[in-house]
């Protein structure tokens, strides 16, 4: 690192300048990985990035509660509508039942 350079954030094994819950991810996945035995920590981190853990509105009976970060970004970055495209969830496999959705974001989200 030069002398010189202005640094405002954390290092992580070659990650440089990250915000202190960037660094908790890292942290959790890199952890996570080893406890787990796996190698693959992209799939690990979209494993756990999919997991519905936070609040969302009120919804139909019968339906997961809650939301995956993975999905609420998703949403807002993939705007795109799309016409009722079939996907599944973990309750409507349970229910052997297709979901749809009309945005993007929450298809490649799912």
């Amino acid at each position: 690192m030069d002398t010189t350079e202005q640094t405002s954030g954390y290092y992580f094994d070659g990650l440089s300048n990250i915000s202190a819950g960037e660094l908790y991810f890292w942290v959790f996945l890199d952890e996570a990985g080893k406890q787990l035995g796996v190698t693959d920590l992209a799939g690990l981190a979209m494993f756990i990035l999919g997991q519905p853990i936070m609040s969302t509105r009120a919804k139909p009976m019968g339906t997961t509660k809650g939301t995956s970060p993975l999905s609420y970004y998703l949403r807002q970055w993939l705007t795109t509508e799309v016409k009722q495209w079939r996907t599944l969830t973990t309750g409507s496999i349970r229910r052997l039942k297709f979901s749809y959705v009309d945005n993007l974001g929450a298809f490649v989200a799912r």
